[in-house]
Protein backbone atom coordinates (compact mmCIF):
# COMPACT_ATOMS: atom_id res chain seq x y z
CA UNK A 1 0.00 0.00 0.00
CA UNK A 2 1.25 3.70 -0.54
CA UNK A 3 3.46 4.62 2.16
CA UNK A 4 1.93 8.39 2.03
CA UNK A 5 -0.96 6.99 3.70
CA UNK A 6 -1.98 7.44 6.76
CA UNK A 7 -2.32 4.81 9.00
CA UNK A 8 -6.25 6.06 9.96
CA UNK A 9 -7.09 5.75 6.21
CA UNK A 10 -4.82 2.45 5.76
CA UNK A 11 -7.26 0.47 7.97
CA UNK A 12 -10.48 2.26 6.85
CA UNK A 13 -9.79 0.67 3.43
CA UNK A 14 -8.45 -2.59 4.06
CA UNK A 15 -11.31 -3.02 7.06
CA UNK A 16 -13.69 -4.92 4.33
CA UNK A 17 -11.11 -7.47 3.66
CA UNK A 18 -10.08 -8.24 7.58
CA UNK A 19 -10.82 -11.20 9.09
CA UNK A 20 -12.69 -10.63 12.57
CA UNK A 21 -10.02 -10.80 14.80
CA UNK A 22 -8.56 -7.77 12.59
CA UNK A 23 -11.36 -6.08 12.56
CA UNK A 24 -11.46 -6.13 16.41
CA UNK A 25 -8.16 -4.04 16.25
CA UNK A 26 -8.81 -1.80 14.00
CA UNK A 27 -12.41 -0.76 15.49
CA UNK A 28 -10.10 -0.70 19.06
CA UNK A 29 -7.21 1.42 17.24
CA UNK A 30 -9.83 3.67 15.66
CA UNK A 31 -11.94 3.97 18.76
CA UNK A 32 -9.21 4.98 21.18
CA UNK A 33 -6.44 6.41 19.04
CA UNK A 34 -4.90 7.97 21.68
CA UNK A 35 -4.10 5.02 23.94
CA UNK A 36 -1.70 3.51 21.21
CA UNK A 37 1.42 5.03 22.77
CA UNK A 38 0.96 3.11 25.99
CA UNK A 39 0.42 -0.18 24.24
CA UNK A 40 2.59 -3.05 23.91
CA UNK A 41 1.85 -5.65 21.37
CA UNK A 42 0.67 -8.39 24.02
CA UNK A 43 -1.53 -5.55 25.69
CA UNK A 44 -3.64 -5.31 22.83
CA UNK A 45 -3.20 -8.97 22.23
CA UNK A 46 -5.17 -9.51 25.81
CA UNK A 47 -7.14 -6.83 25.76
CA UNK A 48 -9.10 -8.07 23.02
CA UNK A 49 -8.44 -11.88 23.92
CA UNK A 50 -6.54 -12.67 20.28
CA UNK A 51 -3.13 -14.37 19.69
CA UNK A 52 0.01 -11.75 19.12
CA UNK A 53 0.43 -13.49 15.28
CA UNK A 54 -3.06 -12.05 14.60
CA UNK A 55 -1.69 -8.24 15.71
CA UNK A 56 1.34 -8.54 14.02
CA UNK A 57 0.03 -9.80 10.98
CA UNK A 58 -2.90 -6.78 11.07
CA UNK A 59 0.80 -4.80 11.29
CA UNK A 60 1.92 -6.16 8.50
CA UNK A 61 -1.31 -6.32 5.93
CA UNK A 62 -1.03 -2.36 6.73
CA UNK A 63 2.38 -2.43 4.94
CA UNK A 64 4.56 -2.00 8.05
CA UNK A 65 7.43 -4.45 9.28
CA UNK A 66 5.48 -5.24 12.51
CA UNK A 67 3.26 -3.60 15.11
CA UNK A 68 5.79 -0.89 16.73
CA UNK A 69 6.46 -0.09 13.44
CA UNK A 70 2.90 0.69 12.84
CA UNK A 71 2.61 2.57 16.40
CA UNK A 72 5.68 5.00 15.94
CA UNK A 73 3.65 5.89 12.52
CA UNK A 74 0.50 6.18 13.92
CA UNK A 75 1.60 8.56 17.26
CA UNK A 76 3.82 10.21 14.72
CA UNK A 77 0.50 11.24 12.49
CA UNK A 78 -1.67 12.33 15.45
CA UNK A 79 1.22 14.52 16.52
CA UNK A 80 1.51 16.04 13.15
CA UNK A 81 -2.31 16.38 13.14
CA UNK A 82 -2.12 18.37 16.11
CA UNK A 83 -0.05 21.15 14.58
CA UNK A 84 -2.33 21.62 11.97
CA UNK A 85 -5.54 22.38 14.14
CA UNK A 86 -7.74 25.27 13.52
CA UNK A 87 -7.19 26.16 16.90
CA UNK A 88 -3.67 26.41 17.33
CA UNK A 89 -3.99 29.87 15.00
CA UNK A 90 -4.18 32.83 16.16
CA UNK A 91 -7.31 34.88 17.19
CA UNK A 92 -7.68 37.08 14.31
CA UNK A 93 -5.80 35.82 11.69
CA UNK A 94 -8.75 34.88 9.27
CA UNK A 95 -6.12 34.52 6.21
CA UNK A 96 -3.55 32.04 8.29
CA UNK A 97 -7.13 30.09 9.90
CA UNK A 98 -8.61 30.20 5.71
CA UNK A 99 -4.79 28.75 4.04
CA UNK A 100 -4.68 26.27 7.56
CA UNK A 101 -8.01 24.60 6.38
CA UNK A 102 -7.46 24.60 2.19
CA UNK A 103 -4.00 22.57 3.10
CA UNK A 104 -5.48 20.02 5.07
CA UNK A 105 -8.45 19.86 2.78
CA UNK A 106 -5.76 19.45 -0.27
CA UNK A 107 -4.42 16.63 1.72
CA UNK A 108 -7.43 15.11 1.89
CA UNK A 109 -8.06 15.08 -1.96
CA UNK A 110 -4.52 14.13 -2.82
CA UNK A 111 -4.97 10.98 -0.05
CA UNK A 112 -8.32 9.98 -1.74
CA UNK A 113 -6.58 10.30 -5.13
CA UNK A 114 -3.77 7.95 -4.43
CA UNK A 115 -6.72 5.24 -2.97
CA UNK A 116 -8.54 5.67 -6.77
CA UNK A 117 -9.35 2.62 -8.54
CA UNK A 118 -9.82 3.76 -11.51
CA UNK A 119 -11.84 0.13 -12.84
CA UNK A 120 -14.12 0.26 -9.94
CA UNK A 121 -14.54 3.97 -10.73
CA UNK A 122 -15.70 3.55 -14.34
CA UNK A 123 -18.17 0.01 -13.01
CA UNK A 124 -19.48 3.07 -10.24
CA UNK A 125 -20.30 5.57 -13.47
CA UNK A 126 -21.71 3.33 -15.60
CA UNK A 127 -23.82 1.61 -13.03
CA UNK A 128 -25.07 5.64 -12.02
CA UNK A 129 -25.73 5.99 -15.68
CA UNK A 130 -27.93 3.10 -16.03
CA UNK A 131 -29.97 3.68 -13.10
CA UNK A 132 -33.75 4.90 -13.47
CA UNK A 133 -33.08 6.25 -9.85
CA UNK A 134 -30.25 7.47 -7.66
CA UNK A 135 -30.56 8.08 -3.92
CA UNK A 136 -27.20 9.63 -2.65
CA UNK A 137 -27.18 10.24 1.38
CA UNK A 138 -24.45 11.62 3.83
CA UNK A 139 -23.18 10.27 7.15
CA UNK A 140 -21.75 12.27 9.95
CA UNK A 141 -18.98 14.65 8.34
CA UNK A 142 -19.44 13.45 4.88
CA UNK A 143 -22.41 15.97 3.85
Amino acid sequence: MNQKISCITRIKTLYPEMTGSEKDIADYILNNPEEIYNLKIDTIANRLSISLPTVFRFAKKLGFKGFKDFKIELIKEMALGLNISVGNIEEGDLRKTTENIFKVMAGNIEETLDLLDYSNLEKAIESLHNARRTFFFGVSSSV
